[in-house]
């Protein structure tokens, strides 16, 4: 479904209400609101033959992601801010010497002096001063602590014109709707049409595994190579 599709499921779902302020922009904030809220749920659901609900945690490895940045002597302390569109910096590689680098705590990276310089080492994600990132130890001071790196990250959920579609599986995009109805139907005070929305979410959410469930199903660890026979 593209963004236009889902906006006009969702208006059509409350009677295509609008106003002056209620317009295609105001839909368009509950289907990105809703498409973010989908991609990072957790909460109890009622799974097939099951009975009493199941703890769910959903993930969408399509909109992970790696992108390259150079951490150089523009830097003027170890904070590294994230880039645009990107929600979380999951790892760092450092491209140039061919190697992980190593993700200390929280605690740990504030024992360290801040001020050091050398090739970066360490790593740790961070906020400062409202903006998020990850703090580097130590930060280059010279060219020759420059380095070119990875960054696994994931990617804030956008959707920027009516003919773009959200990254995750199209099975899933009828969740958006319903997410996005319901959170329609709050705000103009309908409370049975947001509880049916939210029933029909959690019915959907049910009948469906997240391609994180299916990864962990299949083995992320790859196939079992040996299988022990009898008992020693």
């Amino acid at each position: 479904m593209t963004k236009a599709t889902l906006r006009s499921l969702v208006k059509q779902a409350v009677g295509n209400r609008s106003s002056t302020t209620v317009d295609d922009t105001w839909y368009d904030t509950r289907v990105l609101n809703a498409y973010k809220q989908l991609v990072t749920y957790q909460g109890m659901v009622m799974r097939p033959g099951r009975k009493s609900p199941q703890f769910r945690i959903l993930r969408f490895p399509q909109l992970e992601s790696r992108l390259t940045r150079t951490l150089d002597t523009t830097l003027s302390s170890n904070f590294v801010a994230k880039q645009a569109t990107v929600e979380l910096v999951d790892d760092v590689f450092d491209r140039t010497n061919n190697r992980g680098l190593d993700r200390e705590s929280e605690r740990r990276i504030r024992q360290l002096d801040p001020d050091e310089t050398g090739v970066p080492r360490r790593w740790e994600p961070a906020s400062e001063a409202g903006e998020d990132g990850y703090y580097i130890w130590p930060f280059p001071g010279v060219a020759s602590d420059n380095i070119d790196v990875y960054e696994y990250v994931v990617l804030t959920p956008v959707l920027a014109d009516d003919g773009d579609s959200p990254l995750i599986p199209s099975e899933w995009h009828p969740a958006i709707a319903y997410l996005a109805t319901a959170e329609a139907a709050e705000q103009f005070d309908m409370p049975e049409k947001a509880a049916e929305m939210r029933q029909a979410f959690g019915t959907l959410v049910a009948s469906l595994q997240a391609p994180n469930e299916l990864r962990a199903a299949a083995g992320l660890a790859g196939n079992r190579r040996r299988i022990r026979i009898g008992l020693r």
